[in-house]
């Protein structure tokens, strides 16, 4: 695709004034990728594992144990679990972290390094992706925006600690930013990149659909043939196939034609009724899931809803009247796609779930809102004076992100990594064969950083264990959970470890 296809800046008068903008850029750019890294490497090493990243790497845990990628069942106290349908992130990110765990023992940094890589590309791709959509000032505002994301939105039920987090979003937008860099020139490669994105988490599966109609409908390939355009559709929907063909051929080996089918049933049922909407389950109007999206910043909602209509309008205001290039338009329709089933199909109430799209397409528009400020200060001084305006105050909004940012990962909510660390030591000071659980609430945690395995109440003969997410879910559920307690044998923050009363039975976490 030629240059002239794309969305560029206008020219700016004078070239040692735009070699300054362009340098100061760049020093933007830096500064905002070095808070990023800063902010990922406080969570790193201090952040709380969260309780669905705990129950994740239960898969690499086991499959380095040699009980293949699987997890403990929580519920029936069975055997493992093979290739759980609730272990929503895929061995693009399971099969290294395994590896990792093999080479340098089982650990919160051992699972968490892995993601580096993944970060490392996202925040390259936003950066290309943002310069072709408007220069290093686009690259700068992709990375600003990103800044203002806030992972522990969802908090205490769900949460994104911070983009170290091994729970798949970040690996998973990595490579669908991957797949968007491709695309305009690699369509092969792209969709192979969005395959293996959909193996790092399966909600990267919806920018399948929406680049496929980029490809076969944008203006920018309109002077295309429509049988070279479906070819290239074709071949785009093929290779994004390869990596889940390859993964279910996996399970079938492992499990047998009889063990894939239940394991197939198994996640056709995960998919149709935990989140999806599929099963109509959305109780939610429209306008209570559009506050959803929106409560997933940094910002006050009011604020964040206002910036978001502004960021659109100048994100129009860029492209209008020209012909954008394929990446630009395929994240126009990814973000739409995503908004109408988040807002009118899914039921899932955590924002979360939406991540591996909002880390790119955000990012994105944000970069072509700066496109956009540039066309209306190339119209004259009445335009120039609030665009610059403007600016500033995305320049401060920037430095804000980057600031909260660094601050909460240093932070731990209610309970901290040493709290979790601590209650996995006496477990496992205790030399028993097992702790037991209150279904899924099962302490992932404590079990991961014990090595010592957690079985359903009834089912073990070891201490129970207590967290705190029972209490912030329910007061009443963790005051009865305690009154299962013969004798309390540690208590810290909220982590509780006691004998269990003789008899004693329960509902809680089913």
């Amino acid at each position: 695709m030629s240059t002239a296809q794309r969305v560029a800046p206008p020219p700016v008068a004078g070239p040692g004034r735009a070699g300054l903008s362009a340098r100061i850029a760049l020093v933007a750019v830096a500064v905002l990728g070095a808070a990023h890294l800063t902010a990922y490497f406080l969570s790193l090493f201090l952040s709380p594992i969260g309780f669905d990243e705990a129950f994740i790497l239960q898969a690499p845990l086991n499959l380095v144990a040699g009980d293949g990628y699987s997890t403990e069942d929580w519920l029936g106290g069975g055997a493992n679990i093979a290739f759980d349908a609730t272990v929503t992130t895929g061995p693009v990110l399971g099969a290294p972290i395994a590896l990792s765990f093999w080479l340098f023992g089982v650990s919160v940094t051992a699972a968490r390094i892995v993601t580096l890589p993944f970060f490392l590309l996202l925040l390259a791709c936003l950066v290309v992706l943002g310069r072709r959509a408007a220069g290093w000032w686009g690259a700068a505002a992709a990375l600003g925006a990103l800044l203002l994301l806030d992972g522990r939105a969802d908090f205490p039920r769900s949460v994104l600690y911070g983009t170290s987090d091994a729970l798949g979003e970040v690996a998973a937008a990595s490579l669908v930013a991957l797949g968007l860099v491709l695309l305009p020139r690699r369509r092969m490669l792209a969709g192979l990149a969005v395959g293996f994105a959909v193996l790092a988490k399966f909600i990267a599966a919806i920018a399948v659909p929406a680049l496929v109609v980029a490809l076969l409908l944008i203006p920018a390939v309109r002077g295309r043939r429509w049988g070279r355009r479906i070819g290239e559709a074709a071949a785009f929907v093929g290779f994004a196939a390869i990596p889940s063909v390859a993964w279910e051929l996996v399970k079938l080996l492992s499990l047998g034609s009889s063990g894939y089918l239940v394991a197939l049933r198994s996640n056709a049922v995960f998919v149709f009724h935990s989140g999806s909407g599929a099963d109509g389950s959305n109780s939610l109007g429209p306008l209570a899931r559009t506050g959803l999206l929106f409560q997933a910043w940094h910002l006050p909602t009011a604020i964040a809803v206002v910036l978001g209509l502004l960021v659109v309008a100048l994100a129009i205001v860029a492209v209008w009247g020209r012909r954008p290039g394929v990446d630009t338009a395929a994240v126009g329709v990814l973000l739409a796609l995503f908004a109408a089933w988040w807002i009118l199909v899914s039921s899932s109430q955590f924002i979360r779930h939406g991540f591996p799209v909002l880390m790119v397409g955000v990012p994105v528009l944000a970069a072509l809102a700066v496109a956009g400020l540039r066309r209306l200060a190339d119209r004259g001084l009445a335009w120039r004076i609030p665009a610059v305006g403007a600016g500033v105050v995305a320049a401060g909004l920037a430095v804000y992100g980057g600031a909260v940012a660094v601050v909460q990962a240093t932070q731990s909510p209610l309970w901290s990594r040493a709290d979790q660390q601590a209650t996995a030591d006496f477990v496992r000071s205790l030399g028993v064969a097992d702790v037991q659980g209150l279904g899924w609430f099962a302490a992932p945690d404590v079990r991961l950083l014990s090595g010592v395995v957690s079985r359903p109440l009834g089912h073990g003969t070891g201490p129970l264990v207590i967290e705190p997410i029972l209490r912030e879910q329910s007061a009443e559920a963790y005051q009865e959970a305690l009154a299962l307690c013969a004798d309390v044998r540690f208590e810290q923050n909220g982590f509780v470890v006691c004998d269990v009363r003789p008899g004693a039975t329960s509902g809680i976490g089913r």
